[in-house]
């Protein structure tokens, strides 16, 4: 009898379990077939470019300014951001990153981002010019599914403009624009852009919101999607709340140096209640000098004239803000008397810690201020930028040592909080000081420290000795 022969089975290999490497070459492998183009790059287009290119997109890096492409392509970053100059540095090398001026490279884009740090006139006002003229530019290349997105930041109702703008100029153009507001913190950008605590995604379709979003897929954080307006009126809301909240914290400081409290150890320990928390920027000292929450606080007052609501509140930031600036000065006029050829050394003049940016600082301010009473401003800095400095020679000189900056002057003002100023050995500096007067408009030293070293120590809310 014979066997019918049968083929034996092919034996089964084990399936070896993808290892994490192979994994995220996979994911990398996706997102690097995929093209975002960001438009305007500064701070919050520079960001956006060099996190992007971390998640593995392509980037079509575009600005107007040739002068700026140039230095970018150069390795050159006029901004400092912790983290931000290395990755462009290497993601333009490896070719994942394109700066250029040439917007019909956007034409394979997935994605177009718009991100210009938005130009405010000296009122705070909003000049949404630039902006305008991007996107005419893009608009002829751009793809009939690529979303816009706008994380520029722009007044309520802009971005139903920026759609029809961009629908007038490419009739093909089927997708629309999504707002998204921008998370941006000077001094953690890069960190704050990958890990943010939420994301909004606003558009006049869902469709279109989802769509973005799936380019920020891999940040594990709550997402909301909803209309273009709410989305817009968030990040008016947040500064808002911000800007409330450091005035209540000026006024406040106001009050307890009256009555001989500690408004530094009041708002420590306020802020353990849980309806305020740990994370609220209530805290005593100079107040904003502008940019984006002056921006948004003078637009919600604008806001409030054309619809008629009375909006007292929005007033009084504004006055409270203002006084936080006087309050320095007073200071000032207190210890020194007339300030009529006085000399002032300011001790931080970027707008924060870990940035090099001037835009908007508090020190331009207060230097303003001071050379309206004829004061001389001397200044140091450990990382502000060459020629954002040079366009405030007229307000200060910039001395290139601490030393050379307190030589021979009338008082001290501490405006940015950098944590090399912390560790000074100021006993050292007394001797060389013409008057040992110090003001902290941060309350960021240790006053005991600073009256031992032999100076008058003058915080914002603290009690006076």
């Amino acid at each position: 009898m014979h066997m019918k022969k049968t083929k034996a089975k092919p034996t089964k290999k084990a399936i070896r379990p993808k290892t994490q490497k192979q994994q995220t070459l996979k994911v990398l492998s996706k997102a690097q077939s995929q093209t975002i183009t960001v438009i305007g790059l500064w701070h919050l287009g520079l960001v956006h470019t060099a996190s992007l290119a971390k998640l593995g997109f392509n980037i079509v890096a575009i600005d107007p300014d040739q002068t700026i492409i140039q230095e970018l392509n150069a390795d050159k970053v006029r901004l400092f951001e912790p983290g931000m100059a290395e990755l462009l540095k290497a993601y333009r090398k490896s070719g994942q990153i394109q700066f250029t001026s040439d917007f019909s490279l956007a034409k394979n884009s997935d994605l177009a981002i718009l991100a210009y740090d938005t130009p405010l006139t000296p009122e705070d006002d909003v000049d949404l010019d630039p902006l305008k003229e991007s996107l005419k530019n893009l608009a002829a290349f751009l793809k009939p599914s690529t979303p816009v997105v706008v994380a520029s930041q722009t007044p309520v109702g802009t971005c139903e403009q920026f759609e029809k703008l961009i629908q007038q100029a490419n009739a093909k153009w089927q997708s629309g624009i999504v707002c998204m507001p921008e998370n941006l913190r000077l001094g953690m950008a890069i960190d704050r852009f990958l890990k943010p605590d939420f994301l909004v995604f606003g558009s006049r379709d869902l469709k279109i919101g989802l769509k973005a979003a799936h380019f920020f897929e891999k940040m594990e954080c709550e997402k909301r999607f909803t209309s273009l307006r709410n989305a817009e009126m968030v990040k008016h809301a947040i500064n808002f709340h911000l800007a409330v909240s450091i005035a209540y914290g000026n006024q406040l400081a106001q009050l307890s140096e009256a009555v001989g409290a500690d408004s530094v150890e009041v708002t420590e320990m306020i802020r353990l209640d849980p309806r305020i928390g740990k994370r609220s920027p209530l805290f005593p000292g100079l107040g904003y000098s502008g940019g984006t929450l002056a921006r948004d606080v003078r637009l919600l007052s604008q806001k409030s004239k054309e619809f008629g609501i009375k909006a007292p509140l929005v007033q009084a930031v504004t006055e409270i803000n203002d006084q936080s600036f006087e309050s320095i000065i007073s200071k000032l006029t207190d210890h020194l008397g007339d300030l009529n050829l006085k000399k002032i050394a300011l001790l931080g003049i970027t707008y924060k810690p870990n940035t090099s940016t001037l835009r908007r600082s508090p020190a331009v301010r207060l230097a303003e201020m001071l050379k309206s009473r004829n004061v001389t401003c001397v200044a140091f800095d450990p990382m502000a930028d060459d020629a954002e400095t040079s366009t405030h020679k007229h307000l200060f000189t910039r001395s290139k040592t601490l030393e050379l900056a307190l030589a021979n002057v009338d008082g001290i003002i501490v405006v940015t909080e950098w944590p090399e100023f912390q560790k000074l050995n100021f006993s050292r500096f007394a001797s060389i000081v013409k008057t040992p007067l110090l003001i902290d408009s941060k309350n960021f030293l240790d006053p005991k420290k600073i009256r031992k070293a032999g100076f008058k120590y003058e915080g914002f809310g603290r009690i006076r000795i």
